[in-house]
């Protein structure tokens, strides 16, 4: 067993590695919202803990200050996933998987820089993102995913699945054509990182009137609704993909 196995223990675990956060109206995070007050969201990568694979879930790069700045708003840079993975004795070289939970933007875009890692996505995912709608093609950067898929960077999958003991991916489309949750299996606790853009509050809403508040951008409300629900009966401790209560979080749980 090398030195980086031997770190490990039997039971999963999860360290957020946030790349960046801003301050934005809630309108932009929740659907239907009207409302100009401020609310915190950030970026990420996830780093598999316990696995016997080194395994990242989602690679976000720095948040695009210029983008950012369009919308009026403040961004500010966290940091970087290689240099949080040096903390852990691991380079990008040392990655074996990535599991995109959906191919926007902001969760694929430091892809390219670990070139041993399989990158793992639905495929009607993979699909939806190589032939975008119209209205879609600014979340869909053609520039980053079809240089990964010309490389033969993706393996595919199709609905639910065990990729390793203790990590299932899970099929919950509807904010994208097919993001997919990913459950953990941490001891006694299931740890589920969502599939879709979120945040805390669209699981436990301020208004006492709603259970739910569906994310502001999806591609079919439906079951971007249902998958919700279903996120948050299956798990144990939910982790919304722009959640920004995790930044200080080492590990989860």
């Amino acid at each position: 067993m090398d030195s980086k196995q031997s770190k490990r223990t039997s039971a999963l675990s999860l360290k957020p590695i946030p790349t960046g956060k801003a301050s934005v109206p809630k309108r932009m995070g929740l659907y239907m919202s009207n409302s100009n007050e401020m609310m915190d969201a950030a970026q990420y990568a996830w780093l598999v803990l316990g696995s016997q694979k080194n395994i990242l879930i989602d690679c976000a790069g720095m948040i695009d200050m210029e983008r950012m700045k369009s919308h009026g708003l403040e961004a500010e840079v966290l940091g970087n996933i290689e240099e949080s993975l040096k903390i852990e004795g691991l380079s990008p070289k040392d990655i074996d998987i990535i599991i995109a939970t959906h191919l926007h933007a902001e969760h694929i875009v430091s892809a390219k820089n670990f070139p041993r890692a399989k990158i793992i996505v639905q495929k009607r995912e993979l699909i939806g993102a190589l032939n975008p709608c119209p209205v879609l093609q600014w979340i869909y950067p053609q520039e980053i995913i079809k240089p990964l898929f010309e490389a033969n960077r993706f393996e595919l999958v199709d609905g639910d699945v065990e990729i390793e003991p203790g990590i299932t991916l899970m099929l919950t489309p509807g904010h994208s054509a097919g993001g997919q949750s990913v459950l953990l299996q941490a001891g006694d606790k299931t740890v589920v990182v969502t599939g879709f853009c979120c945040c805390d509050e669209n699981f436990f809403p301020s208004d006492p009137k709603l259970s739910y508040t569906l994310m502001a951008i999806f591609e079919e409300v439906i079951p971007a609704y249902q998958n919700l629900i279903k996120v948050k009966k299956m798990a144990d401790i939910v982790v919304p993909l722009h959640e920004a209560r995790f930044i200080n979080v080492d590990r989860i749980p």
